[in-house]
Order: C-alpha cells, then sequence, then structure tokens
C-alpha cells in the first residue's frame, strides 16, 4: 500500500541529517508512539526506512499522524516503512505511550513482532517538553500582540518553573520544577474533543482538519454577542473594548432557524470560529488562573488541537494577555502535537541531558546554543511552498502553515535552528555508541 502525507501533516517538519554526520550503534526500530482518545502520533527517526539501516545518504527525523480510530491503516504504515527490515526487530521494544499503549498493546505486538513498552503518559510530556525546549534553539516562540515582529523565537534552554498546557482531547495542565519534577495541578474537559464533537453537530465538517479550514475563513461576529452589542461600544468604566465576546454564540439564541436546524441561519464557517474562539478563551482563561495560583510566569502550550494554526494561538494569546495584564506568556512549540511521543522517543533511545553534555560533537553543543539570538523577523509574501538548504547540506522539509504572515518566519526558524540540532543526534549517536563499545 502506498501511503502519502497530507498538507496539514508539514507543520512538524522532518529534518534530513546528512549521512557523513552519522554514527549507526544500534539496529533498532528507532521509533515510538503517542496513542491519545482522538488522534496517534508517530516519531521515528529513519534512512529510507526505519530499521537504523546505514545505506541511505542520510537519516530523517519524522513526525506523523493517524485518528485513533484507523490504528490499523497506522500500522500497515509502519510496517511499509519498515520494509524488508522488519524481520531484523522482531522482539526489540518499541515505547509506547497514552491510553492506548495498554488498548492497542496486543495488536502492536502480534503485528509488528515488537515489545511495547509502556510509558507514563504525564512522564512523556515532559520529557519531550524539556528535551525540544532545552535543546532545540527556536522551538518555542511568542506572538507579539501589535509588535514588530509579530513573532519572537525562543533561544533553546529550559527556565523553571513553568506552566505546560497539553491540549488533546482534554486538557491537562502542569507545573514543571526541573527536568525530572512536576505535578499536574489542574485541567479541563473542554479541549480538542470538545471543538471536534461540537463541531461535527453544529457543521456537516466531516473531520477534525476541515473543522479548522471552516474556523479559519469564519467570522465569529455574526454568532457571538460582543460589548459593544449590548453596549453600543466599549465598556470603557469596566475596560473592556467593543470588540471583546460578551456571550459565544449568543446571537443563535434570538436567530432560531427554520425547521429545527441546529445552527439556524448562521454559516458553517461563522459557527465554527465562534467554536473555537469559545474552547481557545475557556482554555486560555483557566490556564492563566493556574499560571497564577501556582505562580508561573510561562505558559507553553501543546497537543495537537493547536495544530499550527494562527487563529488558535492569537485567540490564547489574546486571553492570556488580557487576563494576566501582560504579565504572564503564552508560548508555543513547532512540534506542539508531539511532546508525548518524543518525551517515548527520548526515553526509548535514552536521549537525556547528561549524555548530551558528555557527547563528543564537531563543535560544542553548549557553545552552539548559547550563541543562539532570537530572529529578528521580516514580514514579506511567500509562494505556498518552501525549501531551504544551508551551506552543510541539510534540506529542511517545510511546514504548511495558514497565510502567508507567518510563512517566511517559520523558514528562517528551522533554517537558523538545524544545525544544532544535528548536532544532537550527532552526541547522542556518539554516547550510545561508547556506552555500547564498554558492555
Amino acid at each position: 500500500m502506498t501511503f502519502s502525507r497530507k498538507p496539514a501533516d508539514r507543520y512538524a517538519p522532518p529534518i534530513d541529517i546528512p549521512r557523513q554526520h552519522l554514527l549507526n550503534p544500534l539496529k533498532t526500530p528507532c521509533l515510538a508512539l503517542d496513542i491519545g482518545g482522538s488522534l496517534a502520533k508517530l516519531v521515528y527517526l529513519s534512512n529510507a526506512n526505519m530499521s537504523g539501516d546505514d545505506s541511505s545518504e542520510g537519516r530523517k527525523l519524522h513526525f506523523v499522524k493517524f485518528e485513533t480510530r484507523h490504528m490499523a491503516q497506522l500500522i500497515r504504515y509502519i510496517k511499509t516503512r519498515l520494509g524488508d527490515n522488519i524481520d531484523k526487530i522482531q522482539g526489540k521494544s518499541v515505547s509506547v505511550t497514552g491510553g492506548g499503549a495498554h488498548k492497542y498493546k496486543d495488536l502492536i505486538e502480534q503485528t509488528l513482532g515488537l515489545k511495547v513498552h509502556k510509558q507514563d503518559e504525564m512522564d512523556c510530556l515532559i520529557k519531550g517538553s524539556n528535551f525540544l525546549l532545552g535543546n532545540i534553539p527556536n522551538e518555542a516562540f511568542a506572538l507579539n500582540k501589535g509588535g514588530n515582529p509579530d513573532i519572537t523565537f525562543q533561544k533553546a534552554g529550559c527556565e523553571f518553573p513553568y506552566l505546560l498546557v497539553n491540549i488533546g482531547s482534554g486538557v491537562s495542565m502542569l507545573k514543571v520544577y526541573s527536568d525530572e519534577h512536576f505535578e499536574r495541578v489542574g485541567g479541563t474537559a473542554m479541549g480538542g474533543g470538545t471543538f471536534w464533537g461540537l463541531g461535527s453537530l453544529l457543521t456537516k465538517a466531516q473531520g477534525f482538519d476541515e473543522l479548522l479550514a471552516l474556523a479559519e475563513r469564519g467570522n465569529s461576529s455574526t454568532v457571538d454577542m460582543l460589548v459593544k452589542d449590548i453596549y453600543g461600544g466599549s465598556y470603557d468604566a469596566m475596560d473592556l473594548p467593543g470588540d471583546l465576546v460578551a456571550s459565544s454564540f449568543g446571537k443563535a439564541a434570538r436567530s432560531a432557524g427554520k425547521g429545527g436546524s441546529t445552527n439556524g441561519n448562521f454559516e458553517d464557517a461563522d459557527v465554527a470560529k465562534s467554536l473555537l474562539r469559545l474552547i481557545s478563551n475557556g482554555i486560555g482563561q483557566i490556564a492563566y488562573l493556574n499560571a497564577n495560583l501556582y505562580g508561573c510566569s510561562r505558559i507553553i502550550f501543546g497537543g495537537f488541537f493547536i495544530r499550527g494554526k494562527i487563529t488558535t494561538m492569537r485567540t490564547i494569546s489574546y486571553a492570556i494577555d488580557f487576563w494576566s495584564k501582560g504579565k504572564v506568556q503564552a508560548m508555543f512549540l513547532s512540534h506542539e502535537g508531539y511532546l508525548g511521543a518524543v518525551g517515548a522517543f527520548v526515553k526509548e533511545m535514552g536521549l537525556i541531558q547528561k549524555d548530551l553534555e558528555t557527547a563528543v560533537c564537531d563543535k560544542s553543543l553548549n557553545v552552539q546554543l548559547a550563541e543562539s539570538e532570537k530572529l529578528s523577523v521580516e514580514r514579506k509574501d511567500e509562494d505556498q511552498n518552501f525549501e531551504k538548504n544551508n551551506d552543510l547540506g541539510y534540506h529542511i522539509h517545510n511546514p504548511d502553515l495558514d497565510g502567508h504572515e507567518v510563512r517566511n518566519d517559520w523558514i528562517d526558524f528551522v533554517g537558523n535552528g538545524i544545525d544544532s540540532f544535528s548536532d544532537i543526534i550527532i552526541g547522542i549517536a556518539y554516547t550510545q555508541f561508547r556506552l555500547l563499545s564498554l558492555l
């Protein structure tokens, strides 16, 4: 069976690593899974396959998702990628996290011949988040309200404590104290599953991506009741701007449709946009309240609900800025939907900070990270498809972000971040090789 990647899958771009920078001491599947209630996420390091074979020109770190209800498709995808090398990894372990680590254990073991190593979901989230924040320059970024540039990328490094808000089917909020210490401090059942479920009831959208696409082109002010709809303008005494939402879906209550229609006379796109803002604003407010209660000035948002959509990020950023009066910063990640899978991958491959610090690389990893600077983003229109190669021969597979306003930003971000990332992989492989040689 032939598999193809949809454009929406490219927002978490794979990375090519040249052959001359590779050591290959391990003959393992080099993959990990995070199987949630709605989506299953796969992270794998490969050449032309997942076997660890050294025959190709380089390796890639890939990020792929499937709806959990299509687990059989995901299994076939993995088997196709493994190809003839599937026999070489029989009996090897694979890290799996999320509820599906239990539910689909037998299916994975029986069809792939791998031994499922179940990993704790929250621990993997933290491991993945800390690894990306601490080692990948420009992985984290913030949206600046009315600022120039609109997006500010962050240098690699974990500043503790921070609040991690993981938005999956539901939402978990965790205060992260250090690489090893964290606690779940809150959450809400109003998450991505809520958006998808209500969107399915209220619109004709056939899937999550279609629902998000509807929301991107919608106008929620036709459905939501705004402050100006009540006061005729801003409510200056309470410092409430006129375009602030006073009641989500407030106008729908006044426009009962004919024949029992579920969305009255409103356009599906407007309903989807209102629903997206309702969920995003609610999550943003609850996140701020937890950050304020537990003394966190930074909130990192992860999970597949966001999916690189600028509208969602702006809504969450506005909510955090509004409720905190600018004192708390909302930050996003370029691979936000894969934190659990990355964490499981990190644990399975032994990609831990102490290994990185002792790794021998062509250049000092610490020096490279220290030299990383925030990007000054130049705004300009660009074509839909981008490719960028640096002087070392790395090929960056671009994301598919919506709208021209962030495309150029993202190209610069990936181009500046790839050198340090590749050295991380080099250092990790070298450390593993040295450890194996001592056995």
